[in-house]
């Protein structure tokens, strides 16, 4: 009848559809947004410093002289501000190295060190190949060393909704150039979890405590909203 067309969802006008169709992943990136913030304003914002807290014996980073207490300024010239920045550098040099490029420059200070008195080491990282769903070999590198947990403190609500912005921006471009490196096989797909890694990491994070417990539903509801915005026909993205 008309008045049941009214009500159905394809009778609507195309800015009511791309709301309807946008209102989920919202809802996602809200939720992500009011967790981070609400964690920022009273536990503070944990990060991990490229301060080594462990160096693995035997290691790459333990051959070449590293040791618990040295801080890695750069790898192969590009600064390292927090120990996210060395993985990132670390995956970056694995996927684009020639062949014939087996070690790394790293810049360190060690304790106690002028903050200008750096040292450089070459590191011969440990290179694990892989092989993806279509036959596509990857490599990952690993130095064998652990960061330094720290607290960049509790902040005030304008500081802390820049910074829960600044997260949801910075986790979504680095989901979707990783999604990007993927396609055009420079990431392995191996990397991606589905609902059983999901199910892991989950009890095993639930384990360690409330907040950390919080950062992984912010980011797992992160996830969900912006994958489902892709254009594939089965999700919100694909109307």
């Amino acid at each position: 009848s008309a008045d049941e067309k009214n009500l159905s969802l394809h009778s609507k006008s195309v800015g009511a559809r791309i709301a309807v169709s946008a209102a989920g992943p919202a809802a996602n990136y809200l939720l992500s947004f009011a967790i981070f913030a609400a964690l920022f304003m009273t536990v503070g914002k944990t990060v991990l410093y490229p301060t080594l807290s462990h160096v693995a014996p035997q290691s790459p980073a333990a051959v070449a002289g590293l040791a618990p207490g040295d801080t890695i300024v750069a790898i192969n010239a590009t600064p390292v501000g927090k120990f996210e920045d060395l993985t990132a550098v670390l995956a970056q040099w694995a996927r684009t190295r020639e062949p014939h490029q087996t070690t790394v420059v790293v810049t360190l200070r060690r304790p106690g060190a002028d903050e200008k008195a750096l040292e450089t080491v070459v590191v011969t990282p440990t290179l694990t190949l892989s092989k993806d769903l279509f036959g596509t070999t990857h490599a990952k590198a690993t130095l064998g060393v652990q960061g330094t947990p720290g607290n960049e403190g509790v902040m005030g609500f304008v500081p802390a909704v820049k910074a829960a912005g600044w997260e949801l921006w910075t986790f979504s471009t680095k989901t979707l150039a990783s999604l990007g490196q993927m396609l055009i096989g420079q990431r392995s797909s191996g990397e991606l979890g589905g609902i059983l890694r999901i199910a892991q990491m989950s009890g095993d994070v639930a384990s360690m405590g409330v907040v950390p417990m919080l950062n992984l539903l912010a980011v797992l509801s992160l996830s969900l909203g912006l994958i489902n915005l892709l254009p594939v026909p089965m999700l919100d993205g694909g109307h």
